[in-house]
């Protein structure tokens, strides 16, 4: 799949600002030319916040284990947003053909360990766009409606 030279230089940017080249670079590409296309920055908006929040929430997850109530809720709430994540992604390559949409969603969307792997890495290479948005001050990047 070719990166638009938009998204290139926008990924480009943004793992200058992580200090990291990302593994996701063609899959984080495709969304990215796909909010450029519809004009959906919003959707992106959610989804990088998304994907700030799951990462977040699977740190203290992992560090305080299950048993708790504020762990259990927490916990609902993580699931609660990945699926809100999964379906908000799928509604973005909703026009992409589907010999790129469905490598993606077999990659990251199935329900399987290595998918399931392979979407968290996913997300914090996203959350890393939500940190730089933040930190460029266009903080509204990602506020819930």
């Amino acid at each position: 799949m070719a990166v638009s030279p938009e998204a290139d230089f926008f990924i480009r940017t943004v793992e200058g600002f992580a200090g990291q080249k990302f593994g996701f670079r063609e899959e984080i590409a495709l969304l990215y030319d796909q909010v450029l296309q519809q004009k959906r920055k919003d959707l992106f908006d959610e989804i990088i916040f998304l994907a700030k929040f799951i990462c977040q929430a699977l740190t203290v997850l992992r560090r305080s284990g299950k048993g708790n109530s504020e762990t259990d809720k927490l916990s609902h709430e993580f699931q609660s947003n990945l699926d809100r994540s999964t379906t908000l992604i799928r509604a973005l390559l909703a026009d992409v053909p589907g010999d790129v949409k469905e490598p993606f969603e077999k990659k990251f969307l199935t329900l399987t360990y290595d998918a399931m792997d392979k979407y968290i890495l996913f997300l914090q290479e996203l959350s890393w766009i939500k940190n730089y948005y933040l930190d460029r001050g266009t903080a509204n990047a990602g506020k819930q409606k």
